[in-house]
């Protein structure tokens, strides 16, 4: 990539605005094109509990996926302290660990999650934790104790994913990045974008199925909370046969509740049956979470590839295109780690904030 390249960027998600601004900071010419706006992104990240859990995620995740969340932990960090410089916004807060935990009909359950964890290849070299007692619990985690055990990830993190999307508008506000809202581009308008720009990158997401023919969406469903009683401080996993919750803490004692995978590019909103479900679980973590308020119930389609891992793919026929796709369920564990292989092996040719 030249200097000071003019580059075009469709979609400003998550992923999309990470690019951008990574890009505007190397003195890139930036405009974004984006079908919502940048308060109100129309993005998977706007509803997300911002969780880079690879060691929870190795369990179903691909070895590539885990390889690149191991990565993005070790840049996050850094990224935040800059975007915090950049965007003149406080550090966007992150809580540190996660909580494993079951109901003793799900020891079997939890105990296989834990074997699987801590056997996978990729991760024996890493620092797993380890298994939390009644006696730690109460001390740590006083809510969890009537668990009696529980397995603790002390290095996965959840980002608090709206404070970052608005830093990212502001950082790129700053850095003069022009910004197209309420633009909903097709392929062939994606393509045309060639002619006035030296780079194009495809974020849109599902919107990029008219490009890629075997992008899915898979649908997630998510609570958000008040709850004031309850003074968790770090994410927690209750194991289920059929799913794994996780409460995801924030700020003013807020939390995002999720646990949904379905296989659906449904944009109703969220259905009764997974409201019960979230909320039932819900409150056999904490009886306090009954005195919860409910500030929101939403859902949303994360872009999935056949193979589950991302792509990064040069368009044959018009190669100032490039289109990034597919990072699942795994927006805020692929992202930095995504852009890094990106700038890395396609533009720079040279070693770009790769951490091993």
């Amino acid at each position: 990539m030249n200097t000071q390249s003019s580059i075009a960027i469709v979609g400003a998600g998550l992923f999309g605005r990470l690019l951008a601004w990574r890009l505007a900071r190397l003195n890139h010419r930036v405009t974004l094109f984006e079908r919502g706006t940048p308060e109100l992104p129309n993005s998977p990240a706007y509803i997300a509990a911002g969780m880079v859990a690879p060691w929870c995620e190795s369990i179903e995740a691909t070895t590539e996926v885990i390889r690149l969340g191991h990565i993005s932990l070790n840049l996050w960090p850094k990224w935040l302290d800059e975007l915090a410089r950049d965007s003149g916004e406080p550090r966007v807060h992150t809580t540190q660990g996660t909580y494993v935990v079951a109901h003793p009909l799900d020891l079997a359950d939890w105990q296989h999650f834990v074997n699987q964890v801590q056997s996978h290849h990729f991760l024996q070299h890493a620092q797993v934790g380890g298994i939390l007692n009644t006696e730690t619990l109460t001390q740590d985690a006083p809510e969890l104790a009537h668990f009696n055990q529980a397995l603790y990830l002390p290095d996965e993190i959840a980002i608090d994913n709206r404070s970052l999307l608005h830093s990212l508008m502001r950082a790129l506000q700053r850095m003069q990045v022009i910004w197209h809202s309420d633009t909903l581009l097709t392929i062939t308008e994606v393509l045309n974008l060639s002619t006035r720009f030296d780079h194009v990158f495809d974020c849109r997401g599902l919107g990029a199925k008219d490009a890629l023919p075997t992008l899915r969406g898979v649908r997630g469903e998510v609570l958000r909370i008040h709850c004031p009683q309850v003074q968790l401080t770090r994410v927690v996993r209750l194991i289920h046969p059929r799913y794994q919750l996780y409460i995801a803490p924030r700020a003013n004692h807020e939390f995002v509740i999720g646990a949904t995978s379905i296989e659906s590019e449904s944009m109703n909103g969220i259905s009764v049956r997974s409201s019960m479900e979230l909320m039932s679980a819900l409150v056999t973590v904490s009886p306090h979470f009954f005195e919860a308020t409910v500030l929101e119930a939403k859902s949303h389609c994360r872009p999935a590839l056949p193979d589950h891992n991302p792509l990064c793919e040069q368009n044959i026929k018009h190669p100032k295109l490039w289109h990034i796709n597919g990072l699942y369920r795994h927006g805020f564990m692929l992202s930095p780690a995504w852009i890094a292989h990106v700038l890395t092996h396609f533009f720079l040719r040279k070693s770009y904030e790769i951490i091993d």
